[in-house]
């Protein structure tokens, strides 16, 4: 049997709406940050082998927010030759505006060869703001 490393899944997860993994957040016209939890699983990585990945963030097909290479992958011992695990990024978005974001994190092995690539994508619209009632 072969076994191929693997980027699994990624889930995104706001401070916005409380514990929603929606793909759709909507924020206070003033608000002037936004924490996301960003997890995503590895699956059949090999105990023998050293992993890195880029992960990368833009606006509306754009503006690039986050882009980190070269971050190394935790491997955590296990009786299997191959390793199932789950990692987690926190980036905090200063103020965030409305658009369509794109979420993206590559798997590369020790030699650089891409392992696997996933993408999610999420959306951010502006709460209307109500007008305050008049005596």
């Amino acid at each position: 049997m072969t076994y191929l490393e693997k980027i699994a899944h990624i889930y995104i997860e706001n401070q916005v709406n409380h514990k929603s993994g929606s793909a759709f957040f909507q924020i206070d016209p003033d608000q002037s940050n936004i924490k996301l939890n960003i997890e995503w699983w590895y699956f059949n990585l090999q105990l023998d082998k050293s992993y890195f990945v880029d992960v990368s963030m833009n606006r509306d097909g754009e503006e690039m927010l986050i882009n980190e290479q070269m971050i190394p992958v935790e491997k955590m011992e296990t009786d299997d030759p191959y390793l199932s695990m789950c990692a987690s990024y926190a980036p905090e978005l200063l103020k965030p505006k409305a658009g369509s974001y794109q979420f993206s994190v590559t798997l590369m092995d020790e030699d650089q060869n891409i392992c696997d690539f996933i993408q999610s994508y999420f959306e951010i619209q502006v709460k209307e703001k109500t007008p305050k009632p008049t005596a």
